[in-house]
């Protein structure tokens, strides 16, 4: 339980907070050597000739005030180079901006190259650069979220560690090294666990400095913890930028007003032109002291304007480690000295927040480090998105498959019991689907989640089959880890009972199949009877499915419709004609297939076929041509091209001096692609409608390019028939409201011309393409529909014609009424895709393109 909602809030926070997160990564990795990238677009700029004699600091500061009259000058910052300017800070509406200044007649040098973009970076940053909140320089509903965000990134590290915590803890292996050899969502799950145990440590840090300038509450609860008290300002380096760094940075800081309220002193104050300022005495004394070889230096004035401070550094602004030192302002007698190398660590830490921040406190490599982190916060947005999608994309496949049935479900009394253990759904629905096989058999079966299951349960059963799924590295799905920690640590009860095991798992993990294997040897060291051998199934494995039937089948189970698949057979390519000669878009075709079975294989409208496709024979050629084969040497009774044909291809690189059984060995078959059926089966031939894809290397896409170009006419094609119900029409003699565009007229179509050979009438197609003069698909079918009555109404959408411009969206706003109208009721029936789509629209302003004037 507290697994499943640990994972709950981690996916929640991650498809929303994550997008936050990886805006302040990329804008905090741009920060990261902000000074030296400043530095170099501002090299001629910096670069001064060297002068007679340096001007003092009070002299530098009356010539920048008297060429920059009222503006609100920030700390000098001085360098004990004579040939590099003196750099300072303004406020401007847009923001704090750098300037720089000649240090031997005090001529103002201008703006730096890169300050505005950089002032707005740091914006976006701290609080997303939202409208500024009225008396503040930031925004308080910004700074709320991106504080939300920090918070959020340690939960993130934490309960990630918690949820991908591998089988094996003590393999340093299971944590650090990533596959790249995994592909889809075993990739992408790699990607976001394993990169993401590498930064932890850096985003834990990341998250808790940073919460230090976002909440007062925190840094108070901070600095007890660390055991100092803020009796005075802290160093530059300790304050966040913008706030912070007036000393180095010279922006105005809110927080001085936050610690004014605290009851801090002596927090800077701007070097405004109001009151008469002088550097001069405590100069004097701090270059006797420290000697002209102090690097750089930043001055600045308390708020009572009795004490100056000037902090030395070596570093960048952003990071350096300061030694801070405060003189008198009217004598220049030094007061205090506060030096970093004999500070004690726990003062070390709260006074170099910023370096510990941005990683400047390890020097270069840890600010690498630091910015390699932040540039990957976008790939653990990524991947969760991925991840996500690719669980609401299983759920709707599994879903498709068929109804789940409604006698698959409890049966109390049963001695069969029927167990799955489901990360994604599909071991849940084989399950189900086994029920109802022995169901329609007469034999009622248990289906339950194996997290229900109980020794007692288990020990009254006769028969106990288990349909149970390995997770990640080896490990249980979810929701049946409470049933490995209180069940499966102790012995299965010893009972007269028979078991079967069906284990899903994944191939490229090492461990495959590992929790399946965990129940077949806990059940068998208890001594209950195996029915017959563990089978193992990866991924969509569709032979160890079919085993698995088969062996239901032994047992007394019938057949169930929707579950067992058709064959895949070879289809003859008998026509392709391309529909839309001169479009904008790609050119789409129909392709015709004829079956060659002696029996045709029925479908429904609204079915799937599978398509399994061959590569472009020259794609073929190239890769035997750099590995210096023949394409008809034969490798386990094939050609060797046959046998590349239907595989992924490997690059010409790695097959270089590779033996034509070794590069077989390595193959991987090519996915299926799935087309809609645009035919009934009464037509006598399947059709298509597909568009050909072009790849940005301007090769064609796999399944596209088989069926359009690659294949030739009269030339065999593999194919398989795949239920689609979430696509089939509703029961009853209901009048159909079909909506669509481009290539997704082909399911349409397959729906109409069922109804018009069915003899029913009224029917309403909206749809949409880019021109009526080249996009037109079907047009004389369609007005033949129309004229007799098949389709009632169709309205047409084209969206780069000059007199239409609209898309299917705007058919379905303005026609919003008229459809309420037809269903006459809440639209209960529609296809899954389209009722989501249906309660985002409202009512719009924009006609349709009805048949009339289409």
């Amino acid at each position: 339980m507290t697994r499943r909602i640990l994972f709950q809030v981690h996916w929640l926070l991650g498809v929303t907070v994550g997008l936050v997160l990886a805006l302040m990564g990329l804008t905090g990795a741009t920060m990261s050597f902000e000074d030296e990238i400043t530095g170099l677009l501002n090299s001629s700029t910096i670069s001064v000739a060297k002068g007679a004699e340096l001007m003092t600091p009070d002299a530098l500061l009356a010539s920048i005030r008297a060429q920059l009259p009222g503006e609100e000058i920030r700390p000098l910052v001085l360098s004990a180079d004579p040939e590099r300017a003196v750099q300072f800070r303004v406020r401007q509406p847009s923001g704090a901006a750098t300037f720089y200044a000649n240090p031997y007649d005090g001529h103002v040098l201008g703006k730096a190259a890169g300050s505005d973009f950089f002032s707005f970076v740091e914006d976006v940053h701290r609080f997303l650069a939202l409208p500024i909140t009225e008396g503040r320089r930031d925004s308080e509903i910004g700074k709320q979220i991106t504080g939300i965000a920090a918070f959020s990134l340690i939960f993130f590290a934490l309960s990630g560690l918690y949820l991908r915590w591998p089988r094996k803890p003590l393999d340093w292996r299971a944590w650090f090294v990533l596959d790249l050899k995994r592909t889809g969502r075993n990739l992408y799950r790699s990607l976001h666990a394993v990169i993401g145990g590498w930064m932890v440590l850096c985003y834990l840090m990341s998250a808790l400095t940073g919460l230090w300038w976002s909440y007062g509450w925190y840094h108070d609860l901070a600095s007890k913890a660390l055991g100092i008290e803020e009796t005075r300002r802290a160093p530059a380096a300790d304050r966040k930028p913008k706030e912070a760094l007036a000393d180095a940075k010279g922006d105005a800081p809110r927080a001085a007003g936050s610690r004014k309220k605290r009851g801090v002193e002596g927090a800077p104050k701007a070097m405004d032109s109001s009151r008469a300022i002088s550097f001069d005495p405590a100069w004097q004394t701090f270059v006797q002291r420290v000697g002209r070889d102090f690097g750089r230096a930043s001055l600045t004035v308390s708020r009572d304007g009795r004490a100056v401070s000037i902090e030395r550094f070596d570093g960048p602004l952003r990071g350096g480690l300061m030694d801070r030192y405060t003189f008198d302002a009217a004598t220049g007698s030094l007061k205090a000295t506060d030096l970093y190398a004999n500070r004690p660590i726990n003062k070390v830490i709260g006074t170099s927040m910023l370096t510990l921040h941005s990683g400047a406190v390890f020097g270069v490599p840890g600010r690498v480090i630091v910015m390699l982190c932040s540039l990957t916060m976008p790939l653990f947005a990524i991947t969760g998105w991925l991840l996500y999608l690719g669980r609401r994309r299983k759920r709707r496949e599994a879903d498709a498959i068929a109804p789940l049935p409604s006698f698959a479900t409890s049966h109390a009394n049963s001695d069969l019991l029927i167990v799955h253990a489901s990360q994604t759904g599909t071991a849940e629905r084989i399950a189900s689907m086994s029920a109802a096989a022995f169901a329609s058999a007469g034999r009622a079966a248990r289906c339950l989640p194996i997290s229900a299951l109980d020794s007692v349960s288990l020990a009254a059963a006769r028969c106990v089959l288990f349909v149970v799924s390995t997770y990640g590295d080896g490990q249980a799905p979810d929701r049946a880890r409470s049933f490995v920690r209180q069940i499966m640590a102790r012995p299965a009860p010893s009972g007269g009972f028979s078991y079967a095991v069906l284990a899903l798992g994944d191939r490229e993990y090492p461990d495959f199949c590992h929790f399946g294997r965990q129940v077949d040897e806990w059940l068998t060291k208890a001594g209950a009877r195996r029915l017959f051998e563990r089978i193992e199934m990866n991924g969509r494995d569709d032979e160890s499915e079919q085993r698995w039937r088969r062996q239901l089948t032994a047992l007394g189970a019938a057949t169930v419709a929707g579950w067992e698949e058709a064959p895949v057979q070879s289809w003859t390519l008998a026509q392709r004609k391309l529909l839309n000669p001169g479009s904008q878009g790609g050119g789409v075709h129909h392709v015709r297939l004829k079956v060659n079975a002696a029996t045709s294989p029925g479908w429904t409208a609204g079915d799937i076929v599978e398509i399994y496709p061959h590569n472009d024979p020259a794609a073929v050629a190239r890769v035997l041509s750099a590995a210096g084969l023949d394409a008809g040497a034969l490798v386990h009774g094939r050609r060797l091209d046959a046998h590349l044909s239907g595989a992924v291809l490997p690059s010409a690189e790695s097959v270089r001096n590779m033996s034509a059984a070794a590069l077989v060995a390595t193959l991987k078959p090519l996915p299926h692609r799935d087309y809609s059926i645009a035919s009934i089966p009464a037509d006598g031939y399947l059709d298509l409608v597909v568009r050909q894809r072009v790849r940005s290397s301007g090769e064609l896409g796999m399944g596209s390019g088989w069926l359009t170009a690659h294949a030739a006419e009269g030339s065999l094609v593999q194919a398989r028939i795949r239920a689609n119900a979430g696509f089939y029409r509703p029961d009853g003699e209901r009048a159909l409201i079909l909506i669509g565009n481009g290539t997704g007229i082909a399911g349409l179509r397959a729906h109409l011309r069922e109804r018009s050979a069915a003899g029913s009438k009224g029917h309403w197609l909206l749809f949409g393409e880019r021109n009526a003069r080249y996009d037109a698909f079907f047009k004389q079918e369609l007005e033949a529909w129309r004229a007799d009555g098949t389709l009632a109404r169709i309205d047409l959408a084209y969206s780069r014609d000059d007199d239409c411009g609209r898309y299917v969206q705007d058919l379905v706003r303005h026609s919003a009424s008229d459809i309420f109208t037809w269903v006459g009721a809440a639209p209960r029936s529609w296809s899954a895709a389209v009722l989501p789509e249906w309660r985002r629209l409202s009512i719009g302003n924009c006609g349709p393109r009805s048949a009339t004037n289409a």
